[in-house]
């Protein structure tokens, strides 16, 4: 593994948004009503837990493929959560 990638990095601070940032935004948002599309922002939470789950399925490059294979093995990753 390259050492760079083995360095401690501070947590993230997500920014606040500049005023052209927001001014973007809700000029985008302008009218949207988030009951309308089926999501989860703008619902009260329920409360409770469900397992319902979605499954995507994607066509990796063979070099990507060779990667999660590689990488499979060194995590000790179970086969049926790779390609």
């Amino acid at each position: 593994m390259p050492p760079e990638l083995l360095v401690r990095l501070s947590p993230y601070t997500e920014p606040e948004p500049t005023p052209e940032s927001l001014e973007f935004w809700r000029d985008r948002m302008t009218g949207f009503d988030p009951s309308g599309p089926a999501l989860w922002c703008g619902t009260p939470d329920t409360g409770e837990t469900t397992l319902v789950g979605d499954q995507i399925t994607r066509v990796l490059s063979d070099r990507a493929r060779t990667t999660v294979r590689r990488l499979q093995g060194e995590l000790r990753a179970p086969e049926r959560w790779s390609c």
